[in-house]
């Protein structure tokens, strides 16, 4: 450390007298480094005659730049960590990060990181995973009152975005896959319950009933994308099967009805739409 505080009237006397009694360490006495970098800066701006006092103020200098970098960094630590515990997640990963920038500019030669850097490094890791805990928490909560709503793709839609979330907990990323094969589950069985529906309706042709279920069905088959199964390609095809028919013998309908009309160019176009169905 310095044998002594050094105040600027020091550096310019010893400037002036070429005194050789400054000895340098690790860090200063300073608890404001910016007030020592421009002491520094001052007095090495005097031409002093003296290349060995001018080479020690130089050292100097480099060295308080580097602690007046720390200091700056610590301080992001701190702030960082204040916005963490108000959950304010924007806030914290901004100051982190800009502790960070201070600390890696700060190590010019590209050497290892410095203790701080890695302390940064850490905060922002832990302020992240609690974010994205925070988020999954929030996403299995608005899946449930999708449930309740009887909105099976959204619940699955929440459920799917939480799961993919890397918790970092084992036990809870297994309870929100678990629940996303329930709701997937209960949307499954909605799906059949709306194809089971328009079977029916296309036996006593119903032809609009069964295309508004079958409809509903095949909107909700994108919950269903991430539990690809043989059954689940399967119901799909059958959806889309059942649509085709539906709607070509809707089109067949409407163009037997045009015939009795005697309006044959409908007739024809009806009749075509039903043949490219098939």
């Amino acid at each position: 450390c310095l044998s002594f505080v050094l105040h600027s009237e020091h550096v310019t006397h010893l400037l002036r007298t070429h005194s050789l009694c400054l000895r340098f360490a690790c860090r200063y006495v300073w608890q404001d480094y910016s007030e020592a970098v421009q002491e520094f800066r001052a007095g090495l701006a005097e031409d002093t005659g003296d290349a060995s006092l001018t080479e020690q103020l130089q050292h100097a200098l480099q060295e308080a730049e580097a602690e007046a970098s720390h200091v700056s960094a610590r301080q992001k630590l701190m702030e960082g960590g204040k916005l963490f515990a108000e959950t304010d997640f924007a806030g914290c990963f901004a100051e982190f990060e800009a502790g960070i920038a201070i600390e890696v500019a700060a190590q010019s030669d590209g050497g290892a990181p410095t203790l701080l850097e890695t302390e940064l490094r850490e905060q922002l890791a832990l302020a992240q995973l609690e974010q994205r805990r925070g988020q999954a928490r929030a996403a299995a909560r608005a899946a449930d009152e999708w449930l309740q709503q009887g909105d099976y793709l959204q619940a699955v839609e929440s459920l799917t975005v939480a799961a993919s979330l890397d918790l970092e907990d084992p036990e809870f990323s297994t309870q929100l896959k678990g629940r996303l094969a329930t709701a997937q589950a209960e949307t499954a069985s909605v799906v059949q319950d709306k194809l089971a529906s328009s079977e029916r309706m296309l036996k006593i042709s119903a032809w609009d009933d069964a295309r508004r279920a079958l409809f509903t069905a095949m909107d909700l088959l994108p919950a269903l994308q991430t539990a690809q199964t043989a059954a689940t390609q399967q119901l799909g095809e059958k959806l889309r099967e059942n649509l085709a028919y539906a709607e070509a013998a809707s089109d067949d309908e409407q163009g037997e009805k045009h015939m009795r009309e005697k309006s044959f160019e409908s007739a024809a176009v009806s009749f075509k739409k039903g043949l490219d169905r098939n």
